[in-house]
C-alpha cells in the first residue's frame, strides 16, 4: 500500500494544519474542496497522511465516513490510474457500510455465475466502477457525511486529473441542495493542473517553515555536541530550504556527517553553502558526485528502480545487477565481482550507488529498493539517467526497458535454468530467485521497448538471444510461465507450450521483433503463418510495419 510507503511526520510536527483557516473552514463547511499544494519535497503527501490520521481518529459520536487514495506514480498500473481509485474507494465504502452497494454486489455476482472470477476471466472497466461509486456516494449520503483524501493526484496524469476534479466537482454540486455532506481533498504539485484548483487551498511551503526549523533542532541536537555550532547551522539550512522539507532533510544529513568527520564549523558552513538550493539540482550534484568506476553499475540499478514492473526485493536485485556481466550461468553471476553475497551488502550497494536517493524499505513482506522521494524519479526521467550515461540519441525509456528484457531473457537462458526439472514452485524460486520476474516479464518489457521505437539492430539482438540454443529457451520458458502463473495475473498472457519468436513476435504484437525473425536465418517465407493461421508478413504490416520500413525479410 503506497500509503504505508509515506513517512509519518517528524515529531511535533503538521499539527499546524488542524489550525489553519482553510483547512478548518473546509472541516465546518462539512463539503467542497480542498488542495494541499506545494513544490517537490514540501511535505504533501506527509501533511495529507497525517490529516487523513486525524480524520480516522476522531471520536466515533461525529466521525464522517472516511475513504482515501494515495496515487503511486512508480507503482503499478492499478496504483496510478483512476481505475485504481474507483476500486479501492468502493472497497472502503462496502467495508464500512456493507448495504451501500447493491448494484455492484449483484452485477458482481451475476458475472462470476456467466463468466468467471474477476481477475482472470473478465476485469472491471473505470467507466462502470465511477458510476457505481456515484451511486454509492449518493446512497451513503443520505446518512453519512462522507470525507475523501486523494495523495498525488498530478501522478496520475493531466488528462485523468482533470476528468477526477470534474466528476468529483459534479457530485459536490448535486449533493449541495440536499445539505448532504461530501468533502474530497487532493494533495498535488502546483503544476500540471494549476487551473484545476477550485475551492479552498493550502500552500505547503508557505506554511511548514515552523515544520522544518523542528525536524532540523532535533537532528542537530541529537548530532551536534556544541549547542552554538548547532544552532548556526540551524539557521543556514532553514534560511535556505524555502519550503521545501525534503531539502532540508538531504542537507541536515550531510552536515551531520561532515560533523562526525571531525570539520569545523566554518567549513561545514562552506560545504552547505556550496549545496545547490534547487532540488533537482542537488540531485544531479548528488549523482555527478558518484565514482567514473560505478556509474555503470549506478545506471544499471537505477533502470532496475526506475523501470521494472514491480519494485524488486534485494534478493531479485542481487542477480539483477551482474547479469549483464559475461554470464552464462547461476554459477557464473555469483562469482562475479560485483555480486552481493547477502541482502545486506546489496543494501549498502543500494544507497551507495544511487548517492542516497534509493533506500531499502519492507513491502508486503519483501525488503525492496524505491526511490526516497517522487521528486527522485521525475529528475531522473527528465535529464538524470542520460547525466548517468544514458544514451542520449534514443529514448531513455527505450533503451531501459531493452536492457531489462535482455537481462530476463539471459536470466531464463542460464545452464541451470534450461537444464532444471524442478516442478514445485517455491523450490523453483528457491534456488532461481529472479526466475519468476524474469519470466513473467520479458515480454512487458519488450512491448515497451518497441513502443518506444527499439532499432532493428536491437530488435535482431533480441532475436539472436531467444534463439540461442535452438528454440531451447523459448520451450523453457513456457514450461516454466505455466507453472509460475499459478500465483495470479502477471503483464504478459500466458504462452503455449511449443512457441518460437515468430509466434512470440505475432501473439504479443512486437512488428520489429516479428521483422528481425523473419530476417534470421532461421526462418523461411514471409508466409509462413503463426499459431492462429496469420500470415506473419501480413501481422508485420497490420501493426505499422508495412513498405519495408525495417528492410526486407530473407528467404
Amino acid at each position: 500500500m503506497r500509503r504505508n510507503d509515506i513517512k509519518d511526520e517528524a515529531p511535533e510536527t503538521c499539527s499546524w494544519l488542524l489550525k489553519n483557516k482553510n483547512y478548518m473552514t473546509w472541516i465546518a463547511q462539512g463539503q467542497g474542496l480542498l488542495w494541499i499544494k506545494g513544490k517537490p519535497g514540501a511535505g504533501k503527501s506527509t501533511l495529507l497522511k497525517y490529516a487523513l490520521r486525524q480524520a480516522e481518529n476522531q471520536a466515533s459520536s461525529n466521525k464522517p465516513l472516511v475513504a482515501s487514495f494515495f496515487f503511486h506514480g512508480r507503482g503499478a498500473a492499478i496504483q496510478k490510474t483512476p481505475l485504481g481509485l474507483f476500486r479501492s474507494l468502493l472497497h472502503q465504502i462496502l467495508d464500512q457500510i456493507p448495504d451501500s452497494l447493491p448494484g455492484l454486489i449483484s452485477t458482481l455476482k451475476k458475472r462470476r455465475e456467466t463468466q468467471g472470477e474477476p481477475g482472470k476471466k473478465w476485469n472491471w472497466h473505470a467507466a462502470e466502477l465511477r458510476t457505481f461509486l456515484k451511486d454509492a456516494i449518493l446512497r451513503v449520503s443520505r446518512t453519512h457525511s462522507i470525507r475523501i483524501y486523494v495523495d498525488a493526484l498530478d501522478e496520475c496524469g493531466e488528462e485523468a486529473a482533470r476528468d477526477l476534479v470534474v466528476f468529483f466537482k459534479s457530485l459536490i454540486s448535486q449533493l449541495a441542495p440536499t445539505g448532504a455532506a461530501l468533502s474530497i481533498c487532493f494533495s498535488c504539485r502546483h503544476y500540471p493542473i494549476a487551473n484545476l484548483d477550485h475551492g479552498l487551498t493550502i500552500c505547503v511551503e508557505e506554511e511548514n517553515g515552523p515544520d522544518i526549523t523542528t525536524y532540523v533542532q532535533l537532528q542537530l541536537k541529537h548530532g551536534f555536541q556544541d549547542k552554538f555550532k548547532a544552532r548556526e547551522v540551524e539557521k543556514m539550512i532553514v534560511g535556505r530550504a524555502s519550503g521545501v522539507f525534503q531539502w532540508a532533510v538531504l542537507v541536515v544529513t550531510t552536515a551531520l556527517r561532515l560533523y562526525e568527520q571531525g570539520k569545523n564549523i566554518k567549513t561545514i558552513q562552506k560545504k552547505l553553502q556550496e549545496i545547490p538550493a534547487e532540488l533537482e539540482i542537488l540531485y544531479r550534484e548528488i549523482l555527478g558526485k558518484i565514482k567514473e568506476e560505478n556509474r555503470s553499475q549506478s545506471l544499471q540499478l537505477i533502470q532496475w528502480i526506475c523501470f521494472s514492473q514491480r519494485p524488486l526485493s534485494l534478493m531479485e536485485l542481487r542477480y539483477a545487477m551482474v547479469i549483464d556481466t559475461d554470464c552464462s550461468s547461476v554459477q557464473d553471476c555469483r562469482a562475479s565481482k560485483d555480486y552481493a553475497t547477502t541482502d545486506v551488502e546489496m543494501e549498502k550497494a543500494v544507497k551507495s550507488l544511487s548517492g542516497g536517493l534509493a533506500e531499502v524499505k519492507k513491502y508486503r513482506g519483501r525488503r525492496i529498493a524505491q526511490f526516497i522521494h517522487q521528486s527522485v524519479n521525475s529528475y531522473l526521467l527528465q535529464s538524470g539517467l542520460q547525466e548517468l550515461g544514458s544514451p542520449s540519441s534514443s529514448s531513455v525509456i527505450g533503451h531501459a526497458h531493452l536492457r531489462l528484457s535482455r537481462a530476463c531473457i539471459k536470466y531464463i537462458a542460464m545452464e541451470e535454468v534450461l537444464s532444471c526439472d524442478i516442478e514445485d514452485r517455491r523450490e523453483l524460486q528457491r534456488d532461481f530467485p529472479f526466475l519468476p520476474y524474469a519470466v513473467t516479464n520479458w515480454v512487458w518489457h519488450t512491448k515497451i521497448a518497441e513502443a518506444e521505437k527499439i532499432s532493428e539492430l536491437d530488435a535482431a539482438d533480441l532475436v539472436r538471444l531467444l534463439q540461442g540454443r535452438s528454440d531451447q529457451i523459448l520451450l523453457n520458458w513456457a514450461k516454466l510461465y505455466q507453472m509460475i502463473n499459478q500465483c495470479g495475473p502477471f503483464p504478459t498472457r500466458s504462452p503455449v507450450i511449443g512457441t518460437n519468436p515468430l509466434d512470440i513476435a505475432s501473439g504479443y504484437l512486437l512488428p520489429r521483433v516479428l521483422l528481425a525473425a523473419l530476417n534470421s536465418q532461421n526462418y523461411v517465407g514471409v508466409d509462413s503463418e503463426d499459431k492462429n493461421s496469420q500470415t506473419l508478413l501480413c501481422l508485420a504490416g497490420e501493426n505499422g510495419h508495412a513498405g519495408g520500413g525495417h528492410g526486407t525479410a530473407t528467404f
